[in-house]
C-alpha cells in the first residue's frame, strides 16, 4: 500500500534503511558473485587467437623442415651424371 505523500500526484518512497552487513554476509556475497563469473571461462576471442598462434607455428615448423629437406638435395645448372660428378 502507498503513503500519501505531502504533494499530490507524487508517491512516497519512503527510505528504509538498510540492514548492516556483517563481515560473513560480504564474504558470502562475494564467493557468490564469483561463483558466478567463474566458471564461465575464456572468451571465444582468446581461444580462436591461441588456435591461430598454433597453426602458424605449425606452419612455420613445417616451412622449416622442407627447408633442411632442400639443403641435402644438390642443384647443378646442366645434367650430370653420377659417374662424372665422382671425378
Amino acid at each position: 500500500m502507498q503513503k500519501a505523500s505531502p504533494m499530490p500526484g507524487k508517491v512516497d518512497t519512503g527510505k528504509q534503511l538498510k540492514p548492516e552487513l556483517t563481515e560473513e554476509d560480504i564474504q558470502k556475497q562475494i564467493k557468490e558473485t564469483l561463483a558466478r563469473l567463474g566458471p564461465a571461462g575464456k572468451s571465444k576471442a582468446s581461444k580462436y587467437r591461441r588456435l591461430k598462434r598454433e597453426a602458424v607455428s605449425q606452419q612455420m615448423q613445417q616451412d622449416q623442415e622442407k627447408i633442411e629437406e632442400g639443403k641435402k638435395v644438390i642443384q647443378v645448372t646442366e645434367f650430370v651424371t653420377a659417374n662424372e660428378w665422382q671425378r
